[in-house]
This record gives structure tokens, sequence and C-alpha cells, in this order.
């Protein structure tokens, strides 16, 4: 059980990760920003309200994503330099295990640890 439930979580980062470096490209290339989104039991990826659904993303619903601090909200948004708006940190947690990624400002980086 201990293994599954480590599986599970990278899982989901692996594809979180993925996902984050999708929204900043698109932000890059139509040079708009562009928000990540959560919502209960999951995340999209759009530009603006009237803009289509670039991504809904679906998570398992023992994964728990709290943004810690109060400086994001409940959004990650890239502008259309790439950059990230705000920096925090969100912890990614299943169960006993837990992530944080953490987001700097400057280029748009993060990592999660």
């Amino acid at each position: 059980q201990p293994y599954h439930d480590k599986r599970q979580l990278d899982a989901f980062m692996e594809q979180f990760e993925k996902d984050i470096l999708f929204a900043q490209m698109c932000a890059l290339t139509r040079k708009q920003k562009t928000h990540v989104v959560f919502l209960n039991g999951f995340y999209r990826i759009r530009q603006t309200l009237t803009d289509p659904i670039l991504l809904d993303r679906s998570y398992d619903e023992n994964i728990t994503i709290r943004f810690l601090g109060n400086n994001m909200g409940n959004e990650i948004c890239f502008l259309d330099s790439g950059n990230i708006q705000k920096t925090g940190t969100i912890e990614v947690s299943y169960k006993s295990k837990k992530y944080n990624v953490v987001f700097q400002l400057g280029k748009g980086r993060f990592y999660y640890e």
C-alpha cells in the first residue's frame, strides 16, 4: 500500500508538471495571460473567461491541493512573457505522502520537493 500511495502521487505530479509547462507555453506562444484555476477535484487551463477551455484535468479524490499563504489565491497565472504573475507554494498530498510545489519569480520556473 505505501508503494501504491507514492506511485499515485508521483503519477499525478508528472502530469501536473506537464500541464503547468503547457500553460506557460500557451502564454508565451499566444502572447496572452494564461490561468490554471483549481476547482473541486480538477483544474482548468484557459486564457480568459470568454476563451475556450484549453485543458480540463480531473484527479483522484484522495489528492488534496492546498495553496500555502494567500499570495496566489486558487490559481496560477502566467503572463504573456511566460513569467509567473505571483509567487507561492502549493502543497499536493495523497494520504500521508506530500510534495510542495514552489513557484519562483523571474523566469516562471517552479520545482517540487
